[in-house]
């Protein structure tokens, strides 16, 4: 998917060079079914994806910055979970608590449509596996900007008043960010 600025940059996109693809999908898929398609193409691929419900995903960009720091803090040996795939998660819905962090930003019992964030060398093939093997539609426009998202993610309705709707993107990463912070 190709990503829409949303003002400044993330400082970590220079930094990790990581593959990181996001993806949209569209087709009714139960949550079991989807973790273990995952887990199969991760495997085969030797990648790491995690799934989100598109409607607490900022943009593609919110992902993005969410699995940079994800990797980082892999990288550094700071990172909560051992899993790469639920750090993405944590750092998404801006949590350190992983049961937190999942049912805030996972994918319901059932869904009608997925966000997909897949990293690693073999990142896109991974992706493709699991959505054929689900019998998902890609449809990068689950992956929208949603203004609810953000409340997912902590940015409360006061802090967007105070902010250009244009910029609620940085909003979006500079929360991702924080996690690192709380730290």
């Amino acid at each position: 998917m190709t990503v829409e600025p949303m003002g400044q940059l993330d400082p970590l996109a220079d930094e990790i060079d990581t593959p990181i693809v996001v993806q949209g999908a569209r087709g009714t898929v139960e949550r079991p079914d989807l973790i273990d398609a995952l887990a199969r193409a991760s495997g085969e691929h030797a990648a790491d994806l995690q799934a989100f419900a598109p409607e607490t995903v900022y943009g593609a960009a919110h992902l993005e910055a969410a699995a940079r720091r994800a990797l980082r803090a892999h990288e550094q040996d700071r990172a909560i979970a051992r899993d790469l795939a639920v750090e993405v998660a944590c750092y998404a819905a801006g949590t350190d608590q992983i049961d937190d962090a999942l049912a805030a930003v996972g994918v319901p019992a059932e869904a009608r449509a997925v966000a997909i964030c897949s990293l690693g060398q073999a990142a896109e093939p991974a992706l493709e596996q699991a959505l054929a093997e689900l019998g998902l539609e890609r449809d990068d426009s689950v992956v929208q900007r949603e203004e609810q998202a953000l409340a997912t993610i902590g940015i409360s309705e006061p802090m967007r008043e105070h902010v250009p709707e244009d910029e609620w993107g940085d909003l979006a990463i500079e929360q991702v960010a924080l996690l690192d912070a709380e730290r």
